[in-house]
């Protein structure tokens, strides 16, 4: 940079962080003052400074799982913070991010300018932003997030973040974009504990590829985990959208993009529902949800395997969203453990499988009636 007189902008990477500088000049010195995003093209370095930010962009695939790998890599690695916690955090900016898109450009809060990211005055002005942004999306989707779900990062540590993710526009990316990158930090809160993996999203599509659910039909997850089938539904409905209007993801217009956007996240807000034991999950998969359709669908904390029986707090909005038998499609991958079998007779007894079986004459099983109570395993 200090070799080449024409140069204004440089970068630096090791392979997974970018680092951004401007060129200063003086009469004696060349200066690298740290930029917080990389000028699109047509844009003018000195737009970089400007009240509102910079323009905001589509991502593609990489770029935006990239990002938000980062993030996540940021939180758990720098920061210390367990699996969990760093989902949280993350969840908390990424809720604001959505929220802030669906506002007139001219009130919009999540971005950063210049060096502000860098400066502890800047640093505390994206914190104030921020802040009253996420106050506000918690008001447009009350019941989304639980108790414990806030951003608890200081000033300096929240505007790295929100670097990562002021310069793109979820709203202009493609479904199946975000629901990739939302796996990608995801996955590590379903990384086997408890006998629970994510289920591989070429798996998933595979499934609504093969039950192709229609708009009009109500489709249920009653192990939702952080949503992977839910959120691969969703981009199957979005694609019909675009089927109805001649169209596909790859050669849609701008306009046509927004509104299969748009019909999606209403369908997600009509026919997708799930439920999960785990709050946690339930909020994982809300979560990916609006990070896919703009929606965060309904999805209940309940027992599955006892509804619609139960103690969880969302069995009685649950009972009511979805009375049994009135799902037209239903998709799971139910969590595998032979450290946790179902044991409870109240549950056991409402299966043949919760029975113990014996050989028969002939060869094959016949139900003895006598509940198994030393357990079955959940996936049966």
């Amino acid at each position: 940079m200090e070799l080449l007189p024409a140069v204004t902008l440089g970068m630096w990477t090791n392979g997974q962080e970018e680092f951004l500088f401007q060129v200063e000049r003086t009469r004696f010195e060349v200066r690298a003052k740290p930029l917080g995003v990389w000028p699109v093209p047509g844009e003018r370095t000195t737009n970089l400074d400007r009240t509102g930010g910079v323009i905001q962009v589509s991502a593609e695939a990489e770029d935006l799982e990239d990002a938000l790998l980062r993030c996540r890599q940021y939180l758990n690695r720098n920061l210390g913070l367990d699996h969990k916690d760093s989902f949280k955090q993350l969840a908390v900016l990424m809720l604001a991010k959505i929220y802030d898109e669906t506002r007139p450009a001219t009130e919009r809060r999540f971005w950063i300018r210049g060096d502000e990211p860098f400066t502890e005055r800047g640093q505390q002005a994206i914190q104030q932003r921020i802040n009253d942004t996420i106050r506000d999306a918690k008001a447009w989707r009350p019941n989304l997030l639980t108790r414990g779900w806030d951003l608890t990062l200081e000033p300096h540590e929240t505007a790295r973040v929100v670097t990562e993710l002021a310069r793109y526009s979820l709203s202009e990316t493609q479904p199946r974009y975000r629901t990739g990158a939302f796996r990608a930090i995801a996955r590590s809160v379903m990384d086997g504990r408890e006998g629970r993996y994510p289920t591989p999203l070429n798996v998933a599509e595979m499934a609504v590829r093969m039950l192709d659910p229609k708009p009009t039909e109500r489709l249920l997850d009653c192990s939702s985990g952080t949503g992977t089938f839910l959120a691969m539904a969703a981009t199957h409905i979005f694609k019909g959208f675009l089927a109805e209007m001649g169209t596909s993801p790859e050669e849609a217009t701008a306009e046509q993009l927004l509104e299969a956007q748009q019909r999606t996240g209403e369908w997600a807000a009509s026919k997708a529902l799930g439920c999960d034991i785990d709050p946690f999950l339930v909020v994982a998969s809300r979560m990916n949800l609006l990070f896919t359709t703009g929606h965060p669908g309904r999805i209940f904390r309940l027992d599955a395997r006892t509804f619609p029986d139960g103690d969880l707090d969302g069995l009685e909005a649950g009972r009511t969203a979805m009375p049994l038998e009135s799902m037209d499609v239903v998709l799971l991958n139910p969590w595998f453990s032979t450290q946790d079998p179902v044991s409870d007779e109240s549950i056991l007894q409402r299966y043949d499988l919760g029975n113990v079986w014996e050989r028969d004459e002939d060869g094959g099983y016949r139900n003895t009636g006598n509940l198994n109570t030393g357990g079955v395993p959940p996936e049966v």
